[in-house]
């Protein structure tokens, strides 16, 4: 579905139409042909979708067995949650869109929160850098121990050529860090058991984004350009 802005003709046209992609570049606005699309998943893939739709199936009936002045809170709250659209535009959700968004971070780690909580101060990301040694460890160091009352989610590309700029879609969760762990941790078994192994002289890319685990906000996440591995 297109999203379109008017002005004194229209201004800005973003999503699909038809078959085509509405979308913004460096050059301009473009228009891209959908074409058919290969519905078969990929082994990074596999299975994703399924648990994609169960979360949200179960955080969405959650919704239904708030307290009137449960569904009250994240009404009134949603003002603090602000959100933009496909044009970039800021706009307040709904009620139901905060505790959506909210909760299936929380739900990821075993925790469903009914209340919505005053937004809190994310903490300073840490520093993280992934060492290989070839041919089966990915290790991830960090300095200093991880925040408390948060979770760091990891995500990572599939092997890319060294010219490559990760998209958004090529990043895949592949581990969840709590302040119980401990630098260095091997994620090299995460790793495998997304996109199955890395060949030597794999550019692999990785984001981190940490989580409250008290309001389920979720804070900017970054990104780093790994050496080749």
């Amino acid at each position: 579905m297109a999203l379109v802005q008017y002005g004194a003709l229209i201004t800005k046209l973003r999503g699909t139409i038809g078959g085509q992609v509405i979308q913004g570049g460096n050059g301009g606005d473009i228009i891209k042909n959908v074409g058919k699309v290969d519905s078969k998943l990929t082994k990074a893939d596999a299975g994703r979708s399924i648990k994609v739709k169960k979360n949200i199936a179960f955080v969405a009936g959650r919704w239904r067995l708030l307290t009137p002045a449960n569904r009250l809170s994240y009404n009134t709250g949603a003002v603090n949650y602000p959100a933009k659209n496909k044009l970039g535009n800021t706009y307040t959700p709904s009620g139901f869109q905060v505790f959506m968004g909210l909760n299936i971070n929380l739900y990821r780690v075993g925790i469903i929160n009914p209340m919505l909580l005053p937004p809190v101060s994310l903490p300073i990301m840490l520093d993280f850098i992934v060492a290989s040694s070839l041919p089966a460890t990915l290790n991830l160091n960090w300095t200093g121990p991880l925040p408390p009352d948060c979770i760091i989610k990891v995500e990572a590309t599939q092997p890319l050529n060294q010219s490559s700029v990760p998209k958004n879609s090529f990043f895949k969760d592949i581990s969840l860090l709590t302040g119980a762990e401990v630098s260095p941790q091997d994620i090299s078994g995460d790793y495998y058991d997304v996109f199955g192994e890395y060949p030597a002289g794999a550019n692999i890319w990785f984001r981190y984004t940490i989580i409250s685990t008290i309001t389920g906000q979720m804070g900017v996440p970054f990104i780093t350009a790994t050496p080749t591995i």
